[in-house]
């Protein structure tokens, strides 16, 4: 589950994940990222992992996002991840984005770092709404 919140004065997009971490978030996140892109324009980001206590992702999927085109082409994206194992998936995603030719994401491991490596001061996030999903929690078509 996530919920996503965007910074207009500094044009930053922050998403929030929480509870169990699992493919279908990552395919909505998509989806929705590709919705603001197309209201907003392309926006840096901080993607924050803090309150994920499950991840129920293998590696292999890790692998295989990194190599993708990046969705906010050409901007710079800090991934917040305190616990090791996430940690080290996220190293591993960042690596592959920047051997795929995308800017490397920066991996931190605190919601203060996310904020110094932008240069946000006092930011003032207000939450967005996500795009509508069928009762079951599948994307609509």
């Amino acid at each position: 589950m996530f919920a996503l919140f965007f910074e207009r004065q500094h044009h930053v997009l922050l998403v929030r994940f929480s509870d169990r971490l699992a493919r279908d978030d990552l395919a909505r996140l998509d989806r929705d990222a590709r919705a603001f892109v197309a209201e907003y324009g392309v926006s840096r980001g901080i993607v924050d992992f803090t309150a994920v206590e499950v991840v129920e992702i293998e590696t292999a999927e890790f692998v295989r996002r990194g190599q993708q085109a990046a969705i906010m082409t050409g901007q710079d994206r800090v991934y917040v991840m305190p616990r090791p194992d996430l940690f080290g998936l996220g190293r591993m995603f960042s690596t592959y984005q920047k051997i795929g030719g995308n800017r490397e994401p920066l991996i931190v491991r605190t919601l203060d770092e996310a904020y110094g490596a932008l240069e946000l001061v006092d930011p003032q996030f207000e939450p967005l709404p996500l795009a509508p999903r069928a009762s079951n929690g599948q994307a609509q078509a």
